[in-house]
């Protein structure tokens, strides 16, 4: 604190004086004097507001110290008191927290001034000036509070890193260091002298560390100490190797002031240093010397090698024209990366099909239980062979039943891991049907072997019972031989005629085949006549419709004030138009997607309901909707299909909102998430279009009208509809486009509902 002294002068003409000092105002000054005969304290309006009064500008010394902060009164007096007893020199600056006396507002002030002494070193003025350093002490004070916020983290990164810190204070030649280096040392003391501290270093290294550190002090050098040593524990007498690092301060005069760094214990780094050094030279010793024999053996290792090429080229040469077909199927999605000219003439897909999936280059196997026989060995790591397994192959264009001996074989990486699998397959189809023509043939054979043989048996007893009987028998008995005989000739020539039988059947199964491929070819005709045709009707049905559209615009804009009543119908009129449009688009879409094949492409479902959550953005801020998404998963299909079955889906959620007692809608809530289920856990009513063995379920979630399930199987027909148009508005194809999307990507649809209580859409895609 501070205070004025004039006890001849009175306070306007201190006043007077003041008001000249615009220097003094302009920079924030106040001016103040302290009467140490009457302890009056006198000061200028700047002063009276930094102590929070509203008036009075003189007042006793005592009150004065009482508007101080209680923790700064003690201080302030007692640097008052030196400078009016001359101790300080007269001299009087100190910053202390005053209270505001009215406004009760904490102020940081700093006060300076001097006291003049008369040559009796009795004081004759006291006086000075004051100003606010609040924001300037609290900068000081948050500087501070990140110095430390800043030294703490680092002594967190240095404990992590197992590095201590120090400091060589280079006036009093002093060591401070930290609880590390402490425990390191074995120090007990917290700072110790440049004496002690070569103590514990090894006798070979306190020499050049001593070097090492009087370089570092030296300003006209580089000021960096950069030394590792070995140290010697005091109590325990460990030896550790610890590598010192260091930077050195100067004043502003240049002198050395401290050098500071950090010391890290690097025993173990060195010790498994060593051991590397010393395994890299073993090794290095092994490798000369294999080296030596290595180029002993070199030319025997040529020759070797142009063997080795030229058995590969006949190996090569050999599976090129092996009747077995060979293939390498690399990951789990059975990428063909190898494969031998049997395979590509079996597969009868043109000669581009390396670097393909199976399901791509073979799609023909999709129905069939190959594709998942494949993963099954790759999952199990266990090989599979079998003997005349049948397996249709369309090849080039064209259908075949056939029988194949087949043996695959799973490969494994170096972490037991499944990464390809080797199959061959050797077409066995001649031989099973010649081998069941046979066994056909052996079949009837045996069949009247046994009845002759029973036959024969026969007429043996009768022999043995009357040798009469047989002499009168014998001719009977080569008549009825000579018949079997002509009946075995009989049934030889019905087996030939069977056989070609089965030959004729096998050409009309040809011709069934190049039929069933004519009709394919017909079927994809008419689905293109048909996409042609709703085009074309799409933009017939909808000329007329504009066109009542317009004309109604035009009625209602020139004399829509002469129909009177007449208005309302021609509105009426152009709604019906509307609707009937949106009909048509509609209809268009639910066409478009029952004709087209899907593109099977990797969809992010994420993205696809970003899109569609984009496009219905203004509904959603009409109508406050909350719309949580998790995470969804990336399938295969189509990207414009799988547009559309959301759009439906979220549009549905949006639109069918229910009302709260109060007669209010309420606030649409979706929630849009995935999981993974077994084929097993699917509903019992479900049955997709295409079999997997897991399968992601989709669950689109509101908190709407909600319906009975009673109708949910018709829900999903076109133009069946659950409540009126003029109720909620739309064409009743929306869930019928949604059910045809699923279907068309292998999947299947349901929902859970009840009235009033929202609705939950579950979609279910292979996975």
């Amino acid at each position: 604190m501070s205070c004025p002294q004039q006890p001849a002068d009175t306070p306007v003409k201190l006043t007077q004086r003041l008001d000249h000092d615009f220097a003094l105002q302009a920079a924030g000054l106040g001016v103040w004097e302290f009467d140490p005969l009457t302890k009056q304290v006198l000061w200028d309006d700047r002063c009276r507001q930094l102590f929070g009064l509203a008036k009075d500008n003189q007042l006793p010394y005592e009150q004065a110290i009482q508007y101080i902060h209680p923790d700064d009164q003690v201080r302030v007096d007692q640097a008052v008191q030196q400078a009016l007893s001359g101790q300080s020199n007269g001299q009087y600056d100190v910053t202390f927290r005053t209270v505001g006396a009215d406004d009760g507002l904490l102020r940081w002030v700093r006060f300076m001034g001097r006291a003049e002494l008369t040559p009796a070193g009795q004081v004759h003025r006291f006086g000075g000036v004051a100003q606010e350093v609040t924001p300037q002490v609290l900068a000081h004070h948050r500087q501070a509070q990140e110095t430390q916020e800043a030294q703490d983290a680092l002594q967190g990164v240095l404990a992590i890193a197992d590095t201590g810190t120090w400091t060589l204070d280079v006036a009093t030649g002093l060591i401070s260091y930290s609880q590390r280096l402490k425990e390191l040392f074995e120090f007990t003391d917290d700072t110790i002298g440049m004496d002690r501290v070569y103590n514990p270093i090894l006798d070979a290294d306190q020499l050049r560390v001593a070097q090492a550190v009087n370089r570092a002090l030296d300003p006209a050098l580089d000021g960096y100490l950069d030394e590792e040593y070995t140290i010697v524990t005091q109590r325990t007498g460990r030896h550790r190797i610890v590598r010192a690092q260091a930077k050195l301060y100067v004043d502003e005069q240049g002198r050395a002031n401290k050098l500071q760094g950090s010391m890290r214990d690097v025993t173990q780094e060195r010790h498994t240093q060593l051991a590397l050094e010393q395994q890299v030279q073993a090794r290095t010793h092994d490798l000369n010397k294999a080296n030596q024999e290595l180029s002993a053996s070199n030319q025997n290792l040529t020759l070797a090698q142009q063997q080795l090429q030229a058995s590969r080229a006949q190996l090569q040469a050999v599976i090129d024209n092996v009747p077995v077909a060979i293939g390498l199927y690399v990951g789990r999605d059975l990428v063909l990366q190898a494969y031998n000219q049997t395979l590509m003439e079996v597969a009868g897909k043109g000669p581009n099909i390396g670097g393909k999936p199976m399901r791509e280059f073979m799609a023909e196997f999709e129905d069939q239980a190959y594709l998942d026989l494949m993963d099954s060995i790759y999952t199990s790591q266990q090989p599979f062979r079998s003997v005349d397994s049948p397996v249709r192959i369309v090849r080039n264009g064209i259908s075949y039943n056939e029988f194949y001996n087949l043996n695959h074989v799973p490969l494994l990486d170096e972490t037991g891991q499944t990464y390809a699998i080797l199959g061959t397959a050797v077409n066995v189809t001649e031989q099973v049907r010649s081998r069941q023509a046979i066994e056909e043939s052996e079949t009837r054979y045996r069949l009247l072997s046994t009845q002759l043989e029973a036959l024969v048996q026969e007429r043996t007893q009768e022999l043995m019972a009357s040798e009469a009987r047989y002499r009168r028998l014998a001719e009977q008995l080569e008549v009825q031989v000579q018949e079997r005989t002509e009946q075995l000739a009989a049934s030889n020539e019905e087996l030939a005629a069977t056989n070609e039988e089965l030959t004729a059947t096998n050409e009309d199964f040809v011709a069934s085949n190049q039929a069933l491929e004519g009709a394919n070819h017909d079927l994809l005709r008419s689905n293109q006549n048909l996409e042609q045709f709703a085009y074309v009707a799409s933009h017939d049905l909808q000329e007329p419709l504009r066109k009542i559209q317009q004309f109604g615009d035009l009625l209602k804009s020139q004399y829509g004030d002469r129909l009177d009543d007449g208005i309302a119908y021609l509105e009426r009129m152009q709604t019906a138009a509307t609707r009937m449009s949106v009909l048509i688009k509609d209809l268009l879409a639910f066409s478009r997607i029952s004709t087209t094949q899907v593109i099977a492409q990797p969809v992010a479902l994420n993205q696809v309901v970003n899109r569609v959550l984009d496009t219905l953005s203004v509904v959603m801020e009409e109508s406050g909707a909350q719309v949580e998404v998790t995470r969804l998963p990336v399938v295969p299909g189509d990207h414009s299909q799988l547009d559309q079955l959301f759009q439906n889906l979220l549009s549905n959620a949006f639109k069918f909102r229910r009302t709260n007692p109060a007669g209010e809608l309420v606030t649409p809530q979706i929630r849009v998430k995935a999981s993974l289920v077994a084929e097993s856990e699917l509903p019992p009513s479900l049955h997709p279009s295409r079999y997997a063995q897991t399968y992601h379920c989709i669950e689109v979630a509101d908190n709407g009208i909600g319906f009975e399930e009673k109708y949910l199987d018709r829900m999903f027909q076109v133009f069946q509809r659950l409540h009126g148009k003029n109720e909620y508005a739309g064409t009743g194809i929306g869930l019928a486009i949604v059910q045809k999307v699923v279907t068309n990507h292998g999947g299947a649809i349901t929902a859970t509902s009840e009235p009033g209580q929202g609705a939950t859409f579950l979609v279910y895609l292979p996975a």
